[in-house]
């Protein structure tokens, strides 16, 4: 018969304790930094598109009005179009008082000031700039104008809260 003794000595297997949940694993740290840094990059990008969007929806407009000009060449139509453009955005982009009594030969001294590096171009679009929404039978080129608008337009950046 065998000997019985040595079973009784043994003991039952002890199973080791659970494994916690907690501290999570170096996975989950980067996973959760990655989800910060996507939340970030999403709420700048909003913010961006929240403020370019006056800027963004000027040159498009400015686009379409070069192109009906290339249609149809209405210099004196076309360039108070642009005018107003131009009032729209920067009442957009500056305090109204500072705007809104903007007209005529007004318009070239604020375009220098609030741009960087236009002089030149705000010079050679100034004169038709402030002639030619006034007088419809003259024939002006309004290249330098588009080429100024656009120019002036896109170095605007934060929105002025009035």
């Amino acid at each position: 018969m065998p000997d019985n003794s040595a079973l009784t000595q043994l003991r039952d297997i002890h199973m080791p304790p659970p494994v916690s949940a907690w501290p999570p694993g170096p996975g989950y740290y980067a996973v959760l930094a990655l989800l910060i840094m996507l939340a970030l990059l999403w709420f700048v990008r909003q913010r961006h598109l929240q403020y370019t969007a006056p800027k963004r929806e000027a040159l498009t407009e400015l686009a379409g009005l070069k192109a009906r000009y290339l249609e149809k060449p209405e210099p004196s139509h076309t360039a108070a179009a642009i005018t107003l453009l131009l009032k729209r955005v920067a009442l957009v982009y500056h305090p109204r008082l500072d705007v809104a009594s903007l007209h005529g030969n007004t318009w070239p001294p604020f375009l220098k000031k609030t741009s960087r590096r236009l002089d030149a171009a705000i010079d050679a679009a100034g004169q038709i700039l402030c002639e030619a929404p006034f007088n419809p039978q003259a024939d002006h080129h309004l290249e330098p104008l588009f080429l100024m608008a656009r120019r002036w337009i896109k170095q605007r950046r934060k929105k002025c809260l009035n």
